[in-house]
């Protein structure tokens, strides 16, 4: 009866830490930890306390949950780490005002929270691997901190994870590649950057894909001419047959034809 009563108390001691850092209280998550909170306490969806402060933003927070024993490689239900949540956006630059004057002023109040933000979760991000934190594990679809940082834009995030030693060749089970999410979002200092890394500019997918057919297809002009440049072959194939011209072509990418046909691209 007074193990499941010290169960009951630890429990409700540990919710109380997670509304803490829902709260951004960071007088009562210091104080809770102290009084024997759990660190490493979970929700119901498995998402751990680490993972919490991360999505909030809080790196006084992280710093407090690491100090006292969080583990930086926990996983949730659905595998995410709290360095993929803290890739993760936080903010919808999207929003829709009644009137233009209140549009544009809500507008770029968001995007300054958002670059905020934003600096914030690097920090966090620099925490978590600082304290032993993997980025080369993958959540339940197979994609990991890479993968995620460059389809989601975070060039800041790339480095630092290419830094702490990311494996850039990785493939998730959706056949998503780190080079492939930067070739999709057009960003050709992350491309430079991947290719730096030890990326081959001719490492497609398992359905064939190359980065050179993605960023021709999107129209990425500048990437799809990097991607010449350090001898990407304009002549592969996808598993359907298609070049990278041809995808162009599909979407009437007129730059991206021009350059292909210039190159060594069959008519």
């Amino acid at each position: 009866m007074l193990g499941l009563f010290g169960r009951s108390k630890q429990k409700k001691k540990d919710n109380r830490l997670l509304r803490a850092i829902y709260d951004d209280d960071q007088d009562q998550v210091h104080s809770l930890l102290a009084d024997g909170a759990d660190p490493n306490a979970r929700r119901d969806d498995g998402q751990t306390a680490l993972m919490r402060a991360v999505s909030e933003g809080d790196c006084d927070i992280v710093q407090a949950l690491i100090k006292a024993g969080a583990e930086p490689n926990a996983q949730s239900e659905t595998g995410e780490t709290a360095l993929m949540l803290a890739i993760q956006p936080a903010f919808d630059a999207s929003i829709s005002g009644a009137e233009v004057g209140e549009h544009e002023r809500e507008e770029a109040e968001t995007i300054g929270d958002s670059a905020a933000m934003d600096r914030t979760v690097l920090e966090a991000g620099r925490l978590l691997l600082d304290a032993g934190a993997s980025p080369d594990i993958k959540d339940r679809e197979g994609s990991t901190a890479l993968i995620r940082a460059t389809f989601e834009g975070r060039l800041d995030f790339v480095h630092l994870l290419l830094q702490a030693g990311a494996d850039p060749l990785v493939e998730s089970e959706q056949a998503a590649t780190p080079l492939l999410g930067a070739c999709a979002g057009g960003d050709a200092a992350m491309v430079q950057a991947l290719l730096e890394a030890g990326t081959g500019p001719n490492a497609g997918n398992k359905i064939g894909l190359t980065p050179l057919m993605l960023a021709a297809n999107r129209g990425h002009i500048e990437v799809t001419q990097l991607l010449l440049d350090t001898g990407a072959d304009p002549n592969a194939r996808d598993q359907e047959g298609r070049t990278a011209l041809e995808l162009a072509e599909a979407q009437e990418q007129a730059e991206v034809v021009a350059l292909l046909k210039g190159s060594d691209s069959p008519e």
